[in-house]
This record gives structure tokens, sequence and C-alpha cells, in this order.
């Protein structure tokens, strides 16, 4: 087989990145090499469709770094099993073309993606040398997107984003289903794990840079996800809900669709062909209802969190650990789903608790104690305040301490705290911790017939409609 050479090299792998949708700089920092420091730009005008957080159109050299693949997945152009040129440059190779094509003036950055060859830790050591030697070696100021590669260690993928502005993980496709039928060979958790990864490294990165002057940056323009659209069967409301689940369980900046183009022949794809008209087998007249408020995930209640000034980056992880491990909420999907539990305690405390469960009170809290920590306030001050109040009661500003609060605990009921009247005479009651709600109605001079559990859920539910 004849040896390639870099040219030939590019042609092969440049034309198979094409079919990569993600290729966008939005979110970046500006860095530029005015004054001698450094090479490359993430500013100024280019040839590649790709902007800046600022609106700046940049140029990005967009290559595989080869499209040898282990894996043999339906839609792709470099599976396996297809029989296509195949190539792959070598690191210096891949830094060589970036360094020259920038000061030829051709790009302004660069967008480097891979097939598989080996296995993930050996192709994604390669990516991770590549944009080490960039930034270290030719002190390459441009902008960098870097393709994670699934499966690939968490030391690896942490190293990644040192070096990279930007770091995505490609979805494939919009279901789990879709992508056992045509790529068994991976599966969501191989891909969601890395995801989580650099959402937490980003989070983290942040606090850091919080408390301390000096930080190594970390994937400072986020990252994002790409999909293909049109090699399944998935509706588009399954889509747009995948990418909501993705964009508040991951903090996604972008969610890539990229419309499926029939590259190879496999009997599980659309058999598609240009000009083929479009018909209509069914047509179904769907109703619409309004949807409630969608539940808090995780990042949707840190982002609440934020916006009221309540708690600290470094104390949201522990504050949902809490809700979890006192059963106040439990996991369903992404989703927080709250329990009886916690209906019956949020009850307890707006009614008997008020002023310490209240937003701006909490907020002012977090504060007072960023002062006594910094030694701008007595502690022992503002704890006897917390616990005996003001002498003058809890007007404007003031508050009635926690020891007149807990005087009259005793005159508590429990079992009407604990109940929910949802009308027409019916009450929702929690069981306790861990137990399911029971529902009853009482009618005129006999006792109350109840239902428990998942009929008691369902009594509710359907309390009124006959």
């Amino acid at each position: 087989m004849a040896q390639l050479d870099t040219r030939e090299k590019l042609a092969i792998l440049a034309d198979a990145a094409k079919y990569d949708a993600s290729c966008a700089s939005s979110g970046t920092s500006k860095r530029d090499s005015r004054g001698g420091k450094g090479v490359g730009s993430t500013e100024g005008m280019g040839i590649c469709h790709s902007y800046t957080e600022d609106g700046r159109c940049v140029s990005l050299l967009k290559i595989l770094l080869t499209n040898h693949c282990i894996f043999d997945c339906a839609y792709c152009v470099s599976r396996r099993s297809n029989d296509v040129k195949r190539a792959a440059f070598t690191v210096d190779e891949v830094v060589d073309l970036t360094i020259n094509f920038y000061r030829r003036n051709y790009i302004e950055g660069l967008f480097l993606s891979s097939g598989i060859f080996s296995s993930p830790d050996y192709t994604m050591e390669r990516l991770v040398r590549i944009v080490k030697k960039l930034r270290t070696e030719h002190k390459f100021n441009g902008y960098i997107h870097v393709k994670t590669i699934p499966g690939a260690s968490e030391e690896l993928i942490a190293e990644a984003g040192l070096y990279a502005d930007r770091l995505s993980v490609n979805i494939e496709l919009p279901s789990e289903l879709a992508l056992q039928t045509l790529a068994p060979e991976k599966n969501y958790a191989e891909i969601l794990t890395p995801m989580g990864q650099i959402r937490d490294g980003i989070i983290q990165n942040k606090e850091e840079k919080a408390l301390f002057k000096k930080v190594p940056a970390f994937a400072t323009a986020g990252q994002s996800t790409q999909l293909i659209v049109g090699a399944s069967g998935e509706t588009d409301l399954q889509i747009i809900k995948l990418s909501d689940s993705l964009y508040q369980g991951y903090g996604l900046k972008r969610v890539y669709y990229s419309g499926y183009i029939p590259v190879t022949d496999d009997a599980r794809l659309p058999q598609l062909a240009q000009g083929d008209p479009v018909t209509a087998n069914d047509l179904t007249a769907d109703g619409h209802q309004t949807s409630p408020p969608p539940r808090f995930t995780e990042a949707s209640l840190i982002k609440a969190l934020e916006e009221r000034g309540i708690g600290r980056p470094s104390t949201y992880a522990a504050t949902i650990s809490v809700i979890q491990d006192r059963g106040y909420v439990s996991n369903r999907g992404q989703a927080l789903v709250p329990s009886w539990l916690a209906f019956a305690v949020t009850r307890l405390l707006e009614e008997n608790f008020h002023w310490l469960v209240d937003y701006d009170f909490t907020a002012s809290m977090e504060e007072d104690l960023d002062a006594i920590a910094a030694g701008d306030k007595n502690r022992v001050e503002w704890l006897t305040r917390f616990y005996f109040g003001d002498a003058d009661g809890a007007g404007a500003g003031e508050i009635e301490g926690l020891s007149h609060a807990v005087e009259n605990l005793g005159e508590i009921d429990a079992r009407e705290v604990n109940s929910i009247d949802i009308g027409d005479g019916i009450t929702v009651r929690g069981r306790g911790r861990g137990g399911g709600p029971q529902a009853g109605r009482r009618s005129r001079g006999a006792r109350p017939r109840r239902a428990h559990g998942r009929q008691g859920a369902r009594a509710a539910r359907y309390a009124g409609r006959g």
C-alpha cells in the first residue's frame, strides 16, 4: 500500500470531518497574539461559519486525526466495514498543519475529532498530545474544539479540558434503542459519563476561580453534543425532550442536529435518494394540553439557588445530597421528584417558621456567615440575636428569634400538617417517610373512606371525576 503524503491525508480526513455539524466556538474567551506573545487568535474574520461569544466569525481547521475505526456504526461513513480510503495523521502532522495554516492566514483555530483506532484511550491520548503541544510548545492562542472519545479515561478527559476551549461528546442518536440497533458496540452510559465529568469539571473550575487568583482554565467555552436526525424513528417531540434533558442536566452550550445522509448501504437505515418524494402513510390529529412547569433537575435547582443568592458553589453538592438522603426527593431520570414527606415538612416550616425559610433571610444569612468568617461580625452576638431575636419583635429588618418559634411546638397538629385538602371534601395524607399517600372522603354521619398507597394516589388524581 502506497504511503500517503500530508496533502493526500488532508483531502481524506477533512472530507470525512464534514459530517460533524458541531463546529462552533460560541462562548470562548478572547485571546490574541498581538504584542508578539504566541500565535493564533479567537477573533477576526475567517472562512468557516463558527462564531465567538461576541458574534465574530472565526475560521477553523476541521479534520479527523484518523478515519480508521474499530466500530461499525451503520450510519457512519468511517464504519469499520465501509470500503473507503483510510488515512491517519501523526501528532506532529496535525500540529504543523495547524501552525502553518494559521501563519498563512487560512485559519484561526482547530476543530479536532477522530475515528477510534486501537482503543478509546489510545485515540484520546493522541488528541491530548496534539492540543498540549500546540498550547505549550507553540504558544497557540487560537480556539480549539476537541471531540472527546467515549470510554476514554477520566485523566485524559481532564487533561484535554486544560488545553481545549470546548469539549464535546457526540450522543450520536436520539434514543438508547436506536443506538442499540444502529451502533450496538456503543451505549448511552459510556457517552453520558464523560459528559457528566466535563460538566463537573467546569463547575469545579468556576468554584476554584472564586477562591483563588490563578486557576488553570478548564473548557472555558463549555461543552456541546451532536445527534443524527432521520436515521431512526424518533418523533420531533422525543428529540426535543432529549435535548432539553441534556441542556438541563449537563449544562450544554449547544445541541447540534445533523440530518441523516445515506453514506452507507445498510438494511437497518432508511433508504433515501435525492429527489425522492415524501409521502405520509398516516395522519393523526393530536390534541394539545398545557404541561405543568418542569420539575427541578440538579442543574436547574443549582441555577435557582444561584439566582436567589442562596448557598455557595462549594455547598451546592452537599445541599443536593441532604435533600436526597433525607427522603425529600427521589430521582426519576434527571428530575428531582418531591416526596410526600417534603410536602409535609415544607408546610410545617412555612406555617410555623416562616421567617427561617424566607428566601431573602436565607440569602442574607449567607452574607452574615461570610462576614463572620472574615472577622467583620461577632459570632456570639449574631447567634444570640438569631436565637433570642430582636427586643422589639419582628418588624422590618428584625427577626423574632428561634426561641420564640420553638416555645409552642406542642401545639402543632402533626396530622393536619401532613394533610393536603384537594377539594370536594377529599384529603390526601402522607404515611410517613417512604410511605405512599392515602386519600379519603368523609360522608356526613359516617366514618371517612380511605384508599392507601397506589390506590390513594389514583383516588387523589381522579378526585371529582365521578
